[in-house]
């Protein structure tokens, strides 16, 4: 049996009873065949390293969110000692493991890998790059502002997030949202900018949130939708309509980061999954897909002048991120259509 159909397999099949895995890896919907791709080729360098093959789990759903999805392995804020943890662990956005329980049971421990790789300026000048040495960003989801046009009318185009708050704005912005949630991105922004007020403010100004497929279909093309749709740029771009325009902020693009979180002293067992992850091959395809790629040799095509705005690690960890995102979900909840 090939090596790729022996990894299938085990993804497939075999997931391990206790649960204890090498692998645990999310990639973004537009990634997943890509990385997918990738992984096969890493695994089965593995297996004629090691003469073993890598137990790995990788979520086929779209939204998944920390180590689920198969009935046998307990969710992220289940794991209660370091050991139960997969060897390397691949995530895709800011949630379970940047909640308080997880950071205060499993970070500033030396639980985790000094990854110290090399990054793209860009990432740098963010912030991204954890001062603990814990999480290596490798990617992330921009998210911009789509104006419409035809329903700015007279206004000026919104260069910055706090654009947004300025009265003339009230009940023409529109959030993404998906599996029923808000996302809460922009709110959290704009909270770590302007406290509760601005948050009063920026729900004053969305009209509504919705799917970000229903936002690239209706701007520009409809009389009745919001004049700027907050949308990744991934998306953004995809957008057919003429009278539709990518606004990538004068204060930054903000960002939703992949990252990897490998377990101390195994980096080298599973070399060939980071440097997969990690490297220019697999950086390039996701510069491609509009997800900007940590490694400095790939060119991610930005905008001249682009920077992202990173929620920061000092926002992150100064309070539990978990009540955060549960008060702003709470907050915006009626707005979902």
């Amino acid at each position: 049996m090939a090596d790729t159909q022996v990894i299938a397999k085990i993804l497939e099949e075999d997931v391990p009873e206790s649960g204890k895995l090498d692998f645990f890896g999310e990639a973004v919907c537009a990634l997943k065949p890509a990385f997918r791709e990738g992984y096969n080729a890493a695994a089965a360098e593995f297996r004629r390293e090691k003469g073993r093959s890598l137990r790995s789990y990788l979520p086929a759903i779209c939204g998944c969110d920390g180590i689920r999805g198969a009935e046998n392995i307990p969710a992220v804020n289940e794991v209660e000692k370091p050991e139960a943890l997969p060897g390397v662990i691949m995530s895709i956005k800011i949630g379970d493991y940047f909640f308080n329980r997880f950071l205060s049971k499993f970070t500033g421990k030396r639980y985790f890998e000094r990854l110290e790789l090399p990054v793209h300026p860009v990432f740098e000048r963010a912030g991204l790059r954890d001062p603990n040495g814990e999480f290596h960003m490798f990617s992330v989801m921009p998210t911009v502002m789509l104006v419409d046009k035809k329903m700015l009318g007279g206004r000026p185009m919104p260069r910055r997030w706090s654009d947004l708050l300025d009265p003339a704005f009230a009940g023409d912005v529109a959030l993404p949202a998906a599996h029923g949630a808000v996302s809460t991105l922009l709110p959290l922004t704009v909270l770590r900018d302007h406290g509760e007020a601005g948050l009063e403010t920026l729900h004053r100004a969305v009209r509504c949130a919705m799917p970000s497929t229903d936002m690239i279909r209706g701007a520009g093309a409809t009389l009745k939708g919001p004049a700027v749709y907050v949308v990744a740029w991934f998306f953004a771009k995809a957008c057919p309509s003429p009278d539709a325009e990518i606004v990538w902020p004068e204060d930054g693009a903000l960002v939703e980061p992949s990252f990897l979180l490998v377990q101390n002293g195994r980096r080298e067992e599973y070399r060939t999954l980071v440097e997969f992850i990690t490297g220019a091959g697999f950086g390039e395809v996701s510069a491609a897909h509009a997800y900007p790629a940590a490694n400095p040799a790939v060119d991610n095509k930005l905008p001249a002048g682009a920077v992202f705005n990173w929620l920061g690690w000092e926002f992150i960890r100064s309070v539990p991120l978990e009540d955060r995102i549960a008060a702003v979900r709470s907050y915006f909840a009626n707005l979902i259509v």
